[in-house]
């Protein structure tokens, strides 16, 4: 299949325990389907930051891309409006040179 083949790519969500305890902060995933990449290509995935409490929060996130890919965006904080939520966009490059494969891709908050 070479550089015209397709990458599977699943997204698999860690560490997004309850952040405040009581449930006040959460992170969803947008689209949880697996996707079809192409190598040389970019993609992204979207996140919802709820916050939920009656103060301001503030967000650490870290996005781990497979061995090779570049992170085009980067939101290492964030911070989130009182009973608010905000979208994030994380976009990366899929290097021409990426095998054919699975491949998951975690964010850490």
């Amino acid at each position: 299949m070479g550089k015209s083949g397709s990458i599977f790519t699943s997204y698999l969500l860690i560490s997004f325990a309850v952040l405040a305890g009581n449930g006040d902060l959460e992170i969803q995933l947008i689209n949880k389907n697996k996707i079809e990449l192409t190598p040389g290509s970019t993609s992204n995935i979207v996140i919802m930051l709820i916050n939920n409490s009656e103060t301001a929060k503030e967000f650490h996130l870290k996005i781990n891309t497979p061995k090779g890919w570049s992170q085009i965006t980067d939101y290492t904080s964030v911070i989130v409006e009182k009973a608010s939520k905000k979208l994030k966009i994380f976009s990366f490059y899929i290097q021409e040179s990426t095998k054919v494969g699975d491949y998951t891709i975690y964010i850490d908050a």
